[in-house]
């Protein structure tokens, strides 16, 4: 089972979870959390965190080239 509330509404669907903001914050069934403390995939997380940061460094080649104008 995920440990936060932005993997958790992001799980498919099929699973219908949702995130339970009760006392012990987890991530549930509907049935199992009080409709007070529900939040479904359409929600927004409370206390978002940054866990983790993916940097893509991309390689850049400078090519030369030479453009010769000619008027007549």
């Amino acid at each position: 089972m995920v440990t936060n509330c932005g993997q958790c509404l992001s799980m498919d669907p099929e699973y219908e979870c949702g995130w339970c903001v009760g006392a012990s914050p987890t991530c549930s069934l509907q049935t199992l959390c009080p409709a007070s403390d529900w939040l479904d995939r359409s929600a927004v997380c409370p206390n978002p965190q940054i866990l983790g940061v993916r940097v893509a460094i991309m390689q850049v080649c400078k090519v030369s080239s030479h453009i010769s104008l000619s008027t007549g």
